[in-house]
């Protein structure tokens, strides 16, 4: 999920790249990518592919593959190029280490000399330049490839799961036993894409309340289990932790 919105490139086709002045546009089709052009991926209806060919436009209009290793390293060294600091993005805490650093700069030390000197880390930042592209060109790819959450949303819950039970005349109701909803995910760069949702894990005790079933379309359930000790055991507005 790229950080650039794709949303003014609705229903257009073409060559989506990033030029020497590090611009991300889009080549009608029909029309090649100068020498010096990164291109990141052929539009069809301003749909990305999530698995992109990368490569850089020589000079005999022959494209030569770029390759990006480790995007967290290079995020970082963008961030650097920019003279931002890195350990500041909480999505690159963990890659960056933490602030104070492995030398930080205004810790001293005293040379056998007797000459005091401040320790100092340098920086690669080479990059993908290293492959023939441009610093703004190297930003711009970066943050193109940049990961972002996806918007996760829940239709709105009506009702409550209600347990069974006797009325105060002595009649008998059946109570709420299920309820169910529909979670959904927003890729805006991959929007055709189809999402396949999991359970990873679920309290302890639910078993003791009923049961809770989540497939992988997002459409989930919960049916109450009215023959539990401990659902005839609520009060009203009990909240089960």
């Amino acid at each position: 999920m790229s950080t650039i919105s794709l949303a003014s490139l609705v229903q257009v086709s073409g060559t989506l790249i990033v030029d020497a002045q590090g611009k991300l546009t889009v080549l009608p089709e029909g029309t090649a990518p100068r020498p010096g052009d990164v291109v990141i991926d052929i539009l069809q209806d301003a749909e990305v592919g999530d698995e992109l060919s990368i490569e850089l436009i020589q000079a005999d209009g022959q494209g030569q593959e770029i390759t990006i290793e480790d995007a967290d390293a290079e995020a970082i060294i963008a961030a650097i190029e920019q003279g931002d600091d890195p350990t500041e993005n909480e999505e690159q805490a963990t890659a960056a280490g933490e602030d104070s650093g492995s030398s930080p700069i205004a810790i001293g030390s005293i040379a056998r000399a007797g000459a005091q000197t401040i320790a100092a880390t340098s920086f690669d930042t080479s990059g993908l330049q290293a492959q023939g592209l441009t610093s703004t060109q190297s930003l711009t790819l970066l943050e193109f490839l940049a990961n972002s959450d996806p918007t996760i949303t829940s239709e709105e819950l009506v009702g409550f799961a209600i347990e069974a039970g006797s009325n105060q005349d002595g009649s008998d109701f059946e109570g709420v036993s299920s309820l169910s909803g529909q979670l959904t995910a927003a890729d805006l760069e991959f929007p055709s894409e189809s999402l396949v949702w999991n359970l990873l894990s679920q309290p302890d005790n639910l078993d003791d309340y009923g049961t809770f079933t989540f497939q992988p379309d997002g459409q989930w359930t919960f049916v109450l289990n009215n023959d539990s000790s401990l659902v005839q055991a609520l009060n009203v507005e009990d909240v089960v932790p």
